[in-house]
């Protein structure tokens, strides 16, 4: 019985659903980094009104 358990005789696919919703939260998560850092530095680089505009496609981003 356990060797059946070891061997294949497993139902893969809620692991594959865990990785794909975890690739998927991974993938969101560094989006957001990353349009937060250019948000950033438009505004260093005084491109104020750039940089409001892409805060507001990222809050966009978060709420889908």
């Amino acid at each position: 019985m356990a060797a059946n358990f070891l061997y294949g005789q497993m139902d893969t696919v809620p692991v594959g659903a865990f990785v794909r919703g975890l690739w998927t939260k991974f993938e969101k998560f560094f989006t957001v980094i990353g349009y937060s850092r250019a948000a950033a530095e438009l505004s260093r680089n005084g491109y104020h009104d750039e940089a409001k505009k892409l805060m507001m496609e990222l809050s966009e981003f978060k709420n889908s």
